[in-house]
Order: structure tokens, then C-alpha cells, then sequence
């Protein structure tokens, strides 16, 4: 698949590379000066200005073998190439359109066509047509599936997703991973988490078909494996590294203080999660002025909580991959006047995180799931059972927390019901009311995003055009909010809550808090699961259930078929191949 690159990433060089370059082409300029009518001779000269990325000469030099050869249609295409790499998108349609009169069976220049006019952003029944082209001339093009499938995205024309289905029947990882990702863009989170167990017994049943490993089986980009390196030599190297503070209140900045204030504050309201019933939750939503309240032991009987030990998440349940932000500067904020500089992020299988975070070594790295979410991990997803006072919760969102508990959090508040449950290591949380919002240095914000990459670090940053009012700029983990009197006032209506294992926290909505997380010594980590839910009333028709998620994903890694969601296996040979994967991807949890 051709990846095309703005025109100055490719163009600009050093005086000194350009001297190298000189160097290394001089033997082909020496051919073509003796050599003036032969094509070879541009050719090949062209292919050495190409090695060292100097783009616009390659492109001038294969142009002159064209001339001199120009009934060549692979010549014609790498001219476009070339051409629409150094921003010249009307010469590079001009040489396409020339290579495919000449050869016009070529899957491979209708879809490099494709990417060059997607490239400047233009013509979409070009790209659509171009794409489709490919496709017929080669019904297993993984690229021109996804180019095509973009398209049908931004044109809203409907398509891409019954595209994105024929595709991930020959590649599952692939178009498993895009039509997942296309599902929760439509907030069919759902069917998306249906659809990646599909993907992996289809991944499975290739696999099997070829002869392939089926151990480690997910939905993973390069990234992800590069992670898997990294923490592989991290086991190695363990006993090189100093151990990681974790576990104490001294090893996490400003929790001490904040112990110290919450003594003198009310404890937030209880209630005996054990024996807790439906009807109570719908009450304690449906309160006039709702307040949030510990739910004691509340979840000593879900299936994440007896389940999720560091053995379980660290075998095949850990398979799927998970969003972490990577936090390289230990005194960061990212609060600052009008802009929110994110930590970049990254993903990994959350099984390597549960083994790095497991070493408690300090590799000048903090990683944490910071509102990842379960939705992309249905062997987790799948847990989720409901407990009789869940049961009539319509679930918004589902949110994994992992982490060491040495980030740095942001007091914020969020707009929806939260229930917050605690399933390894103590969570302290600092509350506020809604209506001491103003002297807590609430102001619209700017989103500034990262990434990050295993071998580059950071990078990609940018402003992603979003503007947020939700964060507040007191810094509880900073002495400086010892000086500053309007926050002064509001620790003054502060209420705190201890969470420990197996206890949630409900939150309503627009409460403000900041969360101090304390690592289980033993696993080495802190781990919550949090609900977003819809009030009673709230939007009537949203939602899931936690019994239909639970359902679905049963069914889902049981074989049974869902509609839409399930894979293609007319034929008998297919047929079987799906009943094994199911069986093996079944057993393997």
C-alpha cells in the first residue's frame, strides 16, 4: 500500500545530505551523460535519487526515461508515484491514466490513482471509481477495500460497513480491526465488541487454515508488538532498574495533604452494597438533590472482582489491546491557562501492561488506561454480569483504570451518572459539589493531543480543534494550592471517599473530584471499572443493559450467531473451520 507524504517531508535535506547524494549519484549521472538516449540509464539514475528521498529529482529523471521509452506502464506508474509525492497531483492522473491505457488489468495503478487524488483531498467519485476498479481487478486488495471504505465514510453514502465485512472475511485482523473501529465511531459499541470476537475466530480459523500460531490471537497494530518487545526486555532487565515507589501514601504527590484535610470533612453517605437492591440504586438516582454515596462490598461477588487477579489478565484475557496514556516527565500538568496538553498515547495488550506494571521497577515511563475503554476488550467485556442491583442500569459507557497510581490526575467533573467500582488497590476520592465550580479555575480549554511511539517517543501533536470546559486548574497533587484562597473555599465544602476492594463509589453527575489511586503492593497495579449511565427517564431508548452485554458476548464467543454480526461461512469447508475457532477461542478462556 503506497503511503503518500507531504511534499516537504520528502524533499527537504541538509547541504550535507545533499553532498552524500552527489556522491552516490555520480557514477549514474557519469551514465547518462555518455549514454544520453538510453532509458536504463535515466531509470536507474532516477532510482538512486529515489533511495535517498531526493523525490522531485526522481521524478525529474524518470520522466526523461519515459520520454525515451513511453509504451512502458510500469515506468508510467512510478512516474505518478513520484509525482504525487512531490505534490504535482495533475501530472501524476496524467501518467496513471497513460500506464492504464497501456495496461489496463493493473489492480495495483488503479489503487495507487486512488490514494493520489485522496491524497489532495478532491475528486471522491474519482476515488470511489478508481478503488472500485481495483477491487474487481483484485478481489483481495486489502488497501483498496479501505481506501474505498473511506470514501463511502466521508461521502455518508452508506456501504462501508458491508465493504468492511466482505473484507475481513479474507483478512480478519485487518478488516476485523477497521470495521470495529468504524462500529464505535457510530457509538455501535456493542456490535463493534460482537464483531472483534467474530474477527478473532475468523483470525483463528485462518490461522489454523495456513498452519499459523494461533497463540496471542488480537486485533493488534505494529505498535502493539513493538510493546510487546519492549516489555519483554523489560522482564530481562528488571533487577538494572530501581524499584518503583507504590503502594504508600508518601509515594503519591499530595495525597498526604489531602488525607490530612479530609479528616477534618464529612465522610461521604453509605450503604451496605451486599444486600443492595435495584429499587434502592433508582432511588438514590432519583433524588431530588443526589449526592454521591459509597456502596460498601457492593461488587465482592461480580465476576471482575473475583476474576481479574494479575494471572487472569496477564494470560489469553489480556490478549486485546488497550489505549495508555505515557507519561515521560514526572512533574508534568497538563492544566495549563487555555489549552490542555494531553500526555501522549499509545496502545498496548493490556496483558503487557499487567506484566511491566507487575515488575514495580521504574523505568522512567507512567503508564495508566485513563478511560479506556471495554468496548475493544470482550474477553473482559464479557464479565460483566449484573448483579441485582445493576440490573436496570442503561449503560453510556464502560471504562477501564489501570495504572501504578503515580499519574497525575485533573480535578474535573463529568457530565454524566458514574458508578465507580474498585477492584484492586484503594482509591481516595476528594469531592465537591456542583456549585463551588467557580472557584475552581473552570475555562474553556483547548485540546492539545499526542501520541507515542515505543521507538520515536512522542509524537504528532496537535491542536485536535476541540474545546473543553470540564477540567479545573487546581493541581491537588501541587503545594500550590495552599496558596490560592479561591480553592481555599471550596476545600471548605470538600467530602472524601475511601474506596477500597470491592466497593464503588456513585457519583452524580456535574459533582466535582479529583482520584488518588494507591497500587495493590502485591500486583503492583491499581484497577477500577467505571459505568457511565442514563437516568431514569434520561433518554428512554439509549443504552445497554449490563444483562444484554453479557448475552451478546457470551453468544458471541460461544459461536452463536447475531444478525449482521456474524461472519460468512456458507460452505462446508468454511463452516468448519468457523465451529473449531469457535471452540478453541471458547476454551481458551
Amino acid at each position: 500500500m503506497a503511503v503518500w507524504l507531504p511534499a516537504a517531508w520528502c524533499l527537504s535535506q541538509t547541504p550535507e545530505q545533499q553532498r552524500l547524494v552527489d556522491e552516490a549519484v555520480a557514477s549514474y549521472r557519469l551514465a547518462v551523460t555518455l549514454r544520453p538516449t538510453d532509458a536504463a540509464a535515466y531509470y536507474e539514475l532516477s532510482s538512486a535519487y529515489q533511495e535517498h528521498k531526493f523525490l522531485r529529482a526522481a521524478s525529474v529523471e524518470l520522466a526523461h526515461a519515459v520520454a525515451l521509452r513511453p509504451d512502458d506502464p510500469e515506468w508510467l506508474r512510478r512516474l505518478g508515484v513520484l509525482t504525487a509525492r512531490t505534490g504535482d497531483l495533475p501530472a501524476a492522473t496524467r501518467h496513471f491514466h497513460a500506464s492504464l491505457t497501456l495496461r489496463p488489468s493493473s489492480s495495483e495503478t488503479y489503487l495507487n490513482l486512488g490514494h493520489a487524488l485522496g491524497a489532495f483531498g478532491g475528486d471522491l467519485e474519482g476515488q470511489k471509481a478508481a478503488f472500485e476498479h481495483a477491487i474487481s481487478l483484485s478481489p483481495t486488495q486489502v488497501a483498496a477495500y479501505l481506501g474505498l471504505a473511506h470514501v463511502l465514510e466521508r461521502q455518508q453514502r452508506g456501504g462501508a460497513l458491508t465493504l468492511l465485512r466482505q473484507l475481513m472475511r479474507f483478512n480478519a485482523e485487518v478488516g476485523g480491526r477497521r470495521l470495529v473501529n468504524a462500529l464505535t465511531a457510530l457509538d455501535r459499541h456493542l456490535e463493534a465488541a460482537v464483531t472483534y470476537v467474530d474477527a478473532l475466530r475468523l483470525q483463528r480459523a485462518e490461522a489454523v487454515r495456513d498452519g499459523r500460531s494461533v497463540a496471542n490471537l488480537s486485533l493488534a497494530e505494529d505498535e502493539v508488538r513493538a510493546w510487546h518487545e519492549f516489555v519483554q526486555q523489560a522482564e530481562r532487565d528488571a533487577d538494572s532498574h530501581a524499584p518503583k515507589c507504590i503502594g504508600r501514601v508518601e509515594c503519591i504527590a499530595g495525597l498526604e495533604r489531602a488525607l490530612r484535610v479530609s479528616k477534618e470533612r464529612p465522610s461521604c453517605a453509605e450503604v451496605n452494597g451486599e444486600t443492595l437492591k435495584a429499587g434502592e440504586v433508582i432511588a438514590l438516582m432519583a433524588s431530588a438533590t443526589p449526592a454521591p454515596t459509597v456502596l460498601r462490598h457492593a461488587v465482592a461477588t461480580w465476576p471482575p472482582f473475583i476474576q481479574w487477579e494479575e494471572a487472569f489478565l496477564a494470560g489469553p484475557a489480556g490478549n486485546d489491546p488497550v489505549d495508555v496514556t505515557v507519561v515521560t516527565e514526572r512533574d508534568s500538568f497538563e492544566v495549563q491557562k487555555d489549552q490542555m496538553i494531553r500526555p501522549p498515547k499509545s496502545n498496548m495488550r493490556l496483558r503487557d501492561l499487567v506484566v511491566l506494571l507487575g515488575l514495580k521497577r521504574d523505568f522512567n515511563l507512567t503508564l495508566y488506561t485513563r478511560q479506556a475503554s471495554l468496548w475493544s476488550m470482550p474477553r473482559l467485556l464479557r464479565a460483566l454480569a449484573p448483579l441485582d442491583w445493576m440490573s436496570t442500569l442503561r449503560v453510556r459507557s464502560l471504562n477501564i483504570w489501570l495504572g501504578d497510581g503515580l499519574f497525575k490526575n485533573t480535578m474535573h467533573n463529568d457530565p454524566y451518572d458514574n458508578f465507580l467500582c474498585q477492584i484492586r488497590g484503594v482509591k481516595h476520592v476528594m469531592l465537591f459539589p456542583p456549585s463551588v465550580g467557580k472557584w475552581l479555575g473552570y475555562f474553556p480549554r483547548r485540546d492539545i493531543q499526542a501520541s507515542y511511539s515505543v521507538s520515536r517517543g512522542e509524537y504528532g501533536r496537535r491542536d485536535t480543534g476541540i474545546v473543553s470546559d470540564n477540567t479545573a486548574s487546581v493541581n491537588m497533587a501541587s503545594d500550590e494550592v495552599l496558596s490560592d484562597p479561591l480553592y481555599s473555599k471550596a476545600e471548605l465544602q470538600m467530602r472524601y471517599a475511601r474506596l477500597a476492594p470491592s466497593d464503588c463509589l456513585y457519583l452524580p453527575q456535574g459533582w466535582h473530584h479529583h482520584v488518588f489511586s494507591e497500587a495493590d503492593e502485591k500486583a503492583g497495579f491499581n484497577l477500577a471499572v467505571n459505568m457511565w449511565i442514563y437516568r431514569d427517564g434520561e433518554h428512554p431508548n439509549a443504552g445497554w443493559s449490563l444483562e444484554m452485554i453479557h448475552r451478546e458476548l457470551s453468544h458471541a464467543f460461544d459461536g452463536v450467531k447475531s444478525g449482521a454480526n456474524s461472519p460468512d461461512s456458507s460452505d462446508a469447508e468454511n463452516a468448519a473451520d468457523s465451529l473449531q475457532a469457535t471452540r478453541s477461542l471458547r476454551d481458551e478462556l
